[in-house]
Formats: structure tokens, C-alpha cells, sequence
């Protein structure tokens, strides 16, 4: 049961690195002058773009 979590945790971490690889960020993460290429997000479209990169691995 417990490797299931892990793997379930891991996945979520890397999904998370992914998005943010991407230059998506919420606004508490958001530093317009440090990368124009950022892309802003509220919380639930944080959350959906991760769940969208979790589906797609």
C-alpha cells in the first residue's frame, strides 16, 4: 500500500516540475520582470493544468 502512495506522490511531484518547467505560475510565484515568458494561473487552474500533465504521461 504504501509504495502505491509513493509512486501516486512521485508522480504528482514530477507533474508539478513539469508545469512549472513550462512557465506556468500562480500569482504568489509570479515575477513578471524575472521571466516574460511565465504564464499566470489561478489556484484551480494550477490544479487542472497539473492533473492535464499527470494524464498525459
Amino acid at each position: 500500500m504504501l509504495d502505491i502512495t509513493v509512486k501516486g506522490a512521485e508522480a504528482i511531484e514530477k507533474a508539478v516540475r513539469k508545469v512549472l518547467a513550462d512557465s506556468w505560475r500562480t500569482a504568489d510565484i509570479f515575477k513578471k520582470d524575472a521571466d516574460d515568458s511565465a504564464k499566470l494561473l489561478g489556484t484551480k487552474g494550477m490544479g487542472a493544468k497539473v492533473l492535464e500533465y499527470l494524464r498525459s504521461k
